[in-house]
């Protein structure tokens, strides 16, 4: 069976206009009816869901909209957390199992975790109940009602066996691994400018045997996978939801499976929804690894307002100020995405053409099944190595992510500060100190971490720690490399001002030739006319004289001179004075 047949294209007749079947989406307000024969139903719906989100927005306070909008666009996201202590920790964890205990006999399945699995069941370990505590703010109350909720679900999900353990790889139906294989759902890679790890859902029309069930299930795996991070279970995520061409029998069934993910423990910073209108390419036919069938790859027109409705009403009142919508060609939905700290880079769609990019997510997938094979060989789990290194890691590498990444950024920064003091160091042992102060700096107050590719028991699909000296090597490297550039930059300078001294030298040389060429032309051409119009008398053939000698000297009348005793003036040879 080809992979591509998961996503055929299912009929268009739900969204046919001719069709007079109405679409009901219901919500805390009451039902909003679409209906396919009104002449113009989105227009409405859209009014509808303006008014609701204006309404909602208003109930907030000026500090409540600020820290929300603060919070989509990734600014000053660490102190939306609680600052964890020992002793909070502590009382938190009695709390909330204080909480459970006195909802158990309502909460039946919790209930039955207990009885079947007692303490061995993951639900009793601290690193599994700290996610829901973070999730809302060490608030025991709702964590422990979140956390009943979260077992209802996976228990409807998975049976008894996801009251005993987490879901693996290996727990998926075929369908769900090709379809997760696809990249329909993703982890993308990074994260956004404050730290956060980006959730990827490409929409598209699925086959009608990918049930509702096989959808949270495939979220259910990538969220718990991300929630692995300590960072990411305290700032929270961000999701990204790309539309391609979808009808509205699949946004209402998504619909249904945002409202059942509300009991999942994680913070959700922003939820961008991007509804491309065209791509850049002229075609896209058949490159759609994600609907092959489509034309264009895009939502068809008068379905967009609808998907907003879709996502307003299923999402709750919690996240409603959290939603955010684009639309536009693909290009301008990338510009949207980089103004809230999300690179296009991370995106895995090509603007060109529409083509899902799952390079970057197949890595991430191996790496999932050598942490379960792990853990399922060895009892304990692969921790040793780091997935997404933090933004304020030091990476080993080379290419431009590596430069662009932050901690290579700040570490290039503080290498530049302590450059002067480097280059004027007198021995070795003084540079070697100036190198270990940099690395104490960027661990200390930074909490940075030293990171380099593993390329020998995953190769190369995550990261790992390097020791002192390793790291000690990476800050000299970067101290060479800062003056390496300074003296290129200095001799370009150099060679710059020599050329441009050498060329105005040249142009001067070459316009004083021009000048005195000219002056002599000019010369030549005043003197050859000046003469030209001087009154010449002929001279006679000269006279020799007694004592051998010429005269050529004419006196004061014209004559030749005979005296020769005195020379007469220059002027009274060549100019005629007798006028």
């Amino acid at each position: 069976m080809n992979n591509n047949d998961a996503y055929r294209r299912p009929s268009m007749s739900s969204s046919s206009p001719s069709t007079s079947s109405s679409t009901a989406i219901t919500c805390a307000t009451g039902p909003m009816t679409f209906s396919a024969s009104d002449p113009d139903p989105d227009i409405a719906a859209a009014a509808s869901v303006d008014a609701l989100l204006a309404n909602e927005l208003n109930k907030l306070s000026f500090q409540e909209r600020e820290s929300i909008n603060e919070e989509i666009h990734g600014v000053d996201v660490r102190n939306l957390g609680v600052e964890e202590t020992p002793q909070l920790l502590r009382e938190s964890f009695q709390q909330l199992n204080v909480e459970l205990e006195q909802i158990r006999p309502e909460r039946v399945l919790f209930d039955r975790s207990q009885k079947l699995f007692g303490s061995t069941t993951y639900l009793n370990t601290e690193e599994f109940r700290i996610m829901f505590l973070r999730c809302d703010l060490f608030d025991c109350r709702k964590a422990a009602i979140r956390l009943c909720d979260f077992v209802d679900l996976v228990h409807e999900l998975y049976g008894d066996v996801a009251l005993r353990r987490r879901a693996y790889l290996t727990d998926m139906t075929e369908l769900e691994r090709r379809m997760l294989l696809a990249g329909a759902y993703q982890v993308l890679p990074g994260r956004d400018r404050a730290g956060r790890r980006l959730l990827g859902s490409i929409a598209f029309d699925a086959p009608k045997s990918f049930s509702m069930q096989s959808r949270l299930r495939l979220s259910l795996y990538c969220i718990l996978s991300v929630l692995e991070d300590v960072e990411t279970q305290r700032k929270g995520v961000i999701s990204v939801s790309w539309w391609h061409n979808v009808t509205v029998d699949d946004f209402i069934l998504r619909g249904k499976v945002h409202k059942r993910m509300i009991c999942f423990p994680m913070r959700l910073g922003a939820l961008h929804c991007c509804i491309p209108s065209e791509y850049s390419g002229s075609s896209t036919q058949n490159n759609n690894k994600i609907n092959p069938g489509s034309s264009n790859g895009v939502v068809l027109s008068g379905l967009s307002e609808i998907i907003k409705a879709m996502f307003v009403l299923s999402i709750g009142p919690k996240l409603r100020p959290h939603f955010r919508m684009h639309t536009g060609s693909a290009v301008e939905c990338m510009y949207a995405l980089q103004s809230f700290g999300i690179h296009s880079d991370q995106i895995p769609v090509n603007i060109s053409t529409g083509r899902l990019k799952t390079k970057q997510h197949s890595k991430w997938l191996q790496l999932c099944q050598l942490k379960e094979d792990s853990l399922k060989k060895y009892g304990y789990k692969f921790d040793r190595i780091i997935e997404c290194p933090n933004n304020k890691d030091i990476l080993f590498g080379r290419g431009r992510p590596i430069m662009r990444h932050p901690g290579n950024a700040i570490m290039r920064n503080i290498v530049q500060s302590k450059l002067e003091e480097y280059s004027n160091s007198r021995s070795k042992k003084e540079s070697i100190l100036v190198t270990w102060d940099v690395v104490r700096l960027l661990k200390g107050k930074y909490g940075a971490r030293f990171l380099k590719e593993e390329n020998g028991e995953n190769n190369g699909l995550g990261w790992v720690e390097v020791s002192n000296d390793t790291a000690r090597s990476k800050v000299r490297i970067a101290f060479r490399d800062a003056r390496t550039k300074i003296l290129k930059s200095a001799e370009m300078e150099t060679a710059n001002n020599t050329a441009t001294i050498n060329t105005a030298k040249d142009n001067c040389a070459v316009d004083s030739t021009n000048t005195k060429r000219k002056g002599d032309a000019t010369t030549v051409s005043l003197l050859s006319s000046n003469i030209a119009a001087i009154p010449f008398r002929k001279i006679d053939s000269q006279v020799q004289h007694n004592d051998s000698s010429t005269s050529a000297f004419l006196a004061m009348n014209g004559n030749q001179s005979t005296n020769t005793g005195k020379r007469p003036r220059l002027c009274q040879t060549y100019f005629n004075f007798d006028n």
